[in-house]
């Protein structure tokens, strides 16, 4: 998971080169990247206040932590 935004790091460029050197590297294996547009560095747990954020758009940050929040559980209930 990273944020096309993301302030600290380039992660969003960075999923990608993993994804790329993990796929190229081993057979058989497949990498899904969740990106998200809103949520900047923080993808936090939903419903968290997020107060780094003040002025992106509070609903959009929340759903991004939403989204990622619940990828993430329905990803390890699938593969646990």
């Amino acid at each position: 998971m990273c944020s096309v935004e993301d302030e600290v790091w380039d992660s969003y460029k960075s999923c990608i080169l993993l994804k790329n050197r993990i796929e190229n590297n081993h057979n058989n294996v497949s990498v899904v990247i969740k990106s998200f547009q809103n949520s900047g560095h923080m993808l936090t747990i939903p419903f968290q206040p997020n107060n780094r954020y003040s002025k992106r758009n509070k609903v959009s940050v929340m759903q991004d932590a939403y989204r990622s929040w619940f990828d993430t559980v329905n990803f390890f209930k699938h593969n646990l």
